[in-house]
């Protein structure tokens, strides 16, 4: 049983049922202690803060069940040396608070990420630079040639 597909459906289910005057907090149930829902620490490398965060917060790609990427926040993204990767964002995407999504917001998340070293910056550990691009762009450098920074 995946416990992912169960927070998920927890998730939309109490956002459906939740009136205005209850939208300040969402109590869910998973079976392991959740160390941290990022940015905040404590935050640790395991399954069920993983899977948590995953259900709050999304990437610029995703993965299908063939572990192909496919496009999240990200509608596209092209790589025009060997050791950029160029990411436009999908328009429209918002915060929960109304307020679009921009390159700044991507680039300030992934900084963030990289500089304060939380456990999710394994996945980035080639990434030399990110930067925004316009409003719906940004780009990442890498170390790595080739090196797709896919969990971006």
């Amino acid at each position: 049983m995946r416990s992912t597909g169960g927070i998920a459906f927890a998730l939309a289910m109490a956002a459906v049922a939740c009136g205005p005057e209850a939208r300040s907090s969402l109590t869910i149930a998973v079976r392991g202690d959740v160390t941290g829902i990022f940015p905040n620490p404590p935050m640790q490398t395991e399954s069920h803060t993983f899977d948590v965060n995953s259900n709050v917060f999304e990437g610029l790609v995703r993965f299908d069940r063939n572990l192909t990427p496919e496009p999240a926040l990200a509608d596209r993204w092209e790589n025009p040396d060997e050791e950029t990767w160029i990411f436009h964002l999908r328009p429209g995407v918002r915060f929960s608070d109304g307020s679009l999504l921009t390159a700044r917001d991507v680039a300030a998340s992934l900084s963030a990420a990289i500089e304060r070293r939380y456990p999710t910056s394994v996945f980035l550990h080639a990434v030399e630079s990110v930067r925004a691009i316009g409003t719906s762009w940004c780009a990442g450098s890498s170390t790595q040639q080739r090196s797709p920074p896919l969990s971006w």
